[in-house]
């Protein structure tokens, strides 16, 4: 399971945008069509997109196309992508190796400067008008942004978030049982 857990409201437009991307995706790479919608959660303070696959590899192969259009915390998202890329050196992805956004930061491999893409424009499979630029004129490109990827046993196997000072909380009613403090995510059963 994967989710984007987004600062405040997302709007519609905004979301379209999003499946779009995610359509386009599961069209350009068979390989990763197991990458599908679970939910989308919308609240005042923050709003989450949840996905599902079979494997880890394919939301990560999502992420990584994903970080052409999520605007503020791409940065991050590409350096942490490139880190998971690095550690697993050709190890079996889902071999369910858990790795935290501190884990990252201490890792062995040197992080270079990313050339981050600007917005990937979809090819609208469903034609439904996408412009250029449709996500960086929204409150939705400048707003904090988190990632996370769970494995089948609900181990954090990615994290990570636009700030080290992001403190959010799911949208109410949320069903991850996950909760994001201080740019971390923390399983319900650890909390103290």
């Amino acid at each position: 399971m994967a989710q984007m857990l987004v600062e405040g409201i997302v709007t519609d437009d905004v979301w379209v945008a999003i499946l779009s991307h995610l359509c386009d995706f599961r069209l350009r790479h068979p390989e990763a069509t197991d990458v599908q919608l679970k939910a989308i959660n919308r609240g005042l303070s923050s709003s989450a997109l949840y996905l599902e696959a079979d494997s880890e590899a394919s939301l990560l192969a999502y992420f990584q196309e994903m970080v052409g259009i999520v605007g503020k915390g791409s940065q991050r998202l590409a350096e942490k992508l490139s880190v998971v890329n690095a550690n697993l050196n050709g190890a079996n992805l889902n071999g369910h190796k858990a790795l935290s956004a501190e884990a990252a930061y201490q890792s062995a491999y040197e992080i270079t400067d990313l050339d981050v893409p600007g917005l990937m424009i979809p090819d609208d499979p469903l034609a439904l008008g996408i412009q250029e630029g449709t996500l960086q004129h929204t409150p939705f490109w400048n707003s904090e942004k988190a990632f996370l990827i769970l494995t089948g046993t609900r181990q954090v196997y990615f994290e990570a978030a636009s700030s080290d000072l992001l403190t959010l909380r799911p949208p109410h009613n949320s069903i991850s049982n996950l909760d994001l403090i201080n740019g971390h995510f923390v399983l319900e059963n650890s909390r103290r």
